[in-house]
């Protein structure tokens, strides 16, 4: 016989159960529905938009955030494995693949980068460019497969 005290904890764990599930759930939702350049923005960041454009296989993913600071802009950058281009750094790619304004979301106001290169920081690898930039306090991110 189940006393009532022994119902309310199969009750009471079953629900714990149940919540855990669910939160594992969202985890793992979020993990495989956002991106890691969104994932690795810095505590404190805000106005944050993101678009993903699909050309299968090709992608373009473009990022925009309010960072706390330029330090935490370093940071990103560090995280992201995003070094300093410079006229003289080699690139496995063609070049014009290097570009703030050949892909932009023309139809999208929210993305406002200066076309200049200063201050751009770059991975690239085969036919995978992340670039990142600091302007106005925005961290500006565009991520490009081809």
């Amino acid at each position: 016989m189940v006393t009532r005290n022994k119902w309310i904890c199969l009750v009471a764990g079953a629900a714990c159960l149940v919540a855990l599930l669910a939160c594992l759930g969202w985890y793992s939702w979020y993990w495989l529905t956002t991106s890691p350049l969104r994932r690795a923005l810095p505590r404190g960041s805000t106005d944050v938009t993101d678009l993903y454009v699909d050309i299968w296989p090709d992608y373009c993913y473009y990022l925009k955030a309010k960072l706390p600071s330029v330090k935490s802009f370093a940071q990103y950058c560090s995280d992201m494995n995003l070094t300093p281009h410079t006229g003289q750094r080699v690139y496995t790619d063609d070049t014009s693949w290097l570009s703030w304004s050949s892909l932009e979301p023309r139809t999208e106001s929210w993305w406002k980068p200066s076309p200049s290169l200063s201050g751009t920081f770059v991975e690239q690898a085969g036919h995978y460019w992340t670039m990142a930039k600091y302007e106005d306090g925005y961290l500006y991110v565009m991520a490009i497969s081809h």
